[in-house]
């Protein structure tokens, strides 16, 4: 790859990660909300899912933005969009509304991510990666 190439591939790299780590310091800061929404969705055994699901993302973060085990921190992310995607943003099972709609895009910006994920799962971490 050439240098531009690199500079992108890291660029977009860090972008990922970082939407990860945001994503987890909102859990962290607005805990209860999180709890609450996650109840609405009638997510089963929250307060093992959330701390989890925070961690996933701290940790998979982390590991996307350091370029440390990269494809191993895709993975675990990928599951947890993966499953996040079915129970929280469930379009299908709406009524025609604002609330179905808003869920349908957010399910489509999560399946964008999550092929974004595939591909380091598949390529790694590519140039200025720790490991």
């Amino acid at each position: 790859m050439s240098d531009w190439e690199n500079f992108l591939f890291l660029l977009g790299r860090v972008l990922i990660g970082v939407f990860f780590l945001w994503k987890a310091s909102e859990k962290i800061r607005h805990w209860n909300e999180a709890a609450s929404i996650l109840k609405k969705k009638k997510v089963p055994y929250i307060s093992y899912v959330l701390p989890l699901s925070t961690a996933i993302q701290l940790v998979g973060g982390l590991s996307i933005v350091l370029g440390l085990y990269t494809d191993i921190g895709a993975t675990f992310l990928a599951l947890h969009m993966i499953a996040h995607m079915y129970k929280v943003h469930n379009f299908w099972n709406m009524n025609q509304g604002q609330e179905r709609n808003f869920e349908k895009l957010s399910f489509m910006k999560d399946l964008a991510i999550l092929g974004e994920l595939f591909i380091f799962i598949v390529i790694g971490s590519g140039p200025f990666s720790i490991y």
